[in-house]
């Protein structure tokens, strides 16, 4: 169980750090945020086809596929506040309220999926929100040298509609692989963004750059 445990926490470590490539990569990019994330579940809906086709990764999903609407929902829409709140507040910021989400899980899922906090989650809650204060402390007291309300407000929402994503999938990873989980995620965000995607881009006369494409092929097939 510790070795199983420990590899649990490396295995978040390392997602989490995968995940810090993000803001950067957005930052860089001036596509829309919503045309940007389609770039990016297009690529990595592809190429996971590609790879982990034969071995029918979606066995199963027809059984839950009420729940995996409502995480691709949940995932779409905290993905583009997420990215909202990058473009807004800076990379900092965004990724630090983004972080917020197991802060969230941690006071939620004890009580929803009846599961046990470990006694190491309590300190690491009063840093996260001893962070959050200090981000916005100056703006509380009328310093805020430009802070994004808006920023602010998308990226904790951002950080809710993760958490609610990660307990959404809590019990999938029972019924379907983890490997069809991501499958449907992709394709699924894709197809949910692709309406306001189009929008800000053909309706608005805004044409991919280059960067936009590489910054898409990039989280499609690093950050996914």
């Amino acid at each position: 169980m510790r070795s199983r445990s420990a590899s649990g926490y490396a295995l978040v470590a390392g997602a989490f750090a995968i995940l810090g490539l993000i803001g950067t990569l957005v930052e860089w990019a001036t596509a829309p945020e919503s045309a940007l994330l389609v770039v990016r579940f297009v690529v990595a809906g592809l190429a996971l086809s590609v790879v982990f086709g034969r071995r029918r990764p979606l066995a199963g999903a027809r059984a839950v596929w009420r729940r995996l609407l409502l995480m691709g929902v949940l995932d779409a829409s905290s993905l583009l506040l997420f990215f909202i709140a990058i473009r807004e507040n800076g990379v900092a910021v965004g990724m630090f309220l983004q972080f917020l989400a197991p802060v969230w899980v941690a006071l939620v899922a004890p009580r929803i999926l009846r599961s046990r906090t470990d006694r190491v989650v309590y300190p690491a809650l009063a840093l996260a929100l001893g962070g959050l204060l200090v981000i916005l402390a100056p703006s509380l007291a009328g310093q805020g040298g430009g802070l994004s309300w808006w920023g602010v407000a998308a990226g904790l929402l951002a950080g809710l509609g993760y958490a609610a994503f990660q307990i959404t999938i809590k019990d999938l990873t029972a019924r379907i692989s983890s490997v069809g989980i991501v499958v449907v995620e992709t394709w699924m965000n894709a197809a949910l963004l692709l309406p306001l995607a189009l929008v800000q881009t053909v309706g608005a006369g805004y044409s991919l750059t280059r960067a936009d494409l590489l910054s898409g092929l990039i989280l499609g097939l690093v950050c996914t």
